[in-house]
């Protein structure tokens, strides 16, 4: 469906539509969907609920070896995680780059994973 508020990221990518309790990995998402002129580039699955951040850290060790059993390898990051995330991974299949990350705030912490076209990868905001 439509989002309720447009969102436009700093690499120009809009907000087209979201879904809520998508299923990855065997786990539930919020899914975000960002589209250019050329069409869909970049999927980012948001939790459904902050967890505490030792809880956290588990389910991203979880998440990472599903993963890495779907996707492979895990692939060196060419620069750390990005800024408010302590923790990231990442996998290419294909032309898209998928990234893991856990980000912390106070007690609490989210994870999230982004699916994105390598064209559009390194300059997600």
């Amino acid at each position: 469906m439509p989002p309720a508020q447009p969102k436009r990221l700093a690499n120009g990518l809009e907000l087209k539509l979201v879904a809520a309790g998508v299923d990855n990995l065997e786990r539930a998402f919020d899914a975000e969907l960002y589209f250019n002129d050329a069409g869909l580039q970049m999927v980012r699955l948001l939790p459904t609920r902050a967890l505490a951040a030792a809880a956290a850290g588990s389910e991203f060790e979880s998440l990472r070896h599903a993963a890495a059993l779907r996707y492979g390898r895990e692939q060196a990051a060419a620069a750390g995680p990005r800024a408010g995330a302590v923790a990231q991974s990442r996998w290419v299949a294909g032309p898209v780059v998928i990234t893991l990350e856990l980000e912390r705030s106070g007690a609490m912490a989210l994870i999230t994973m982004t699916y994105a076209t390598e064209a559009v990868a390194g300059r997600s905001s």
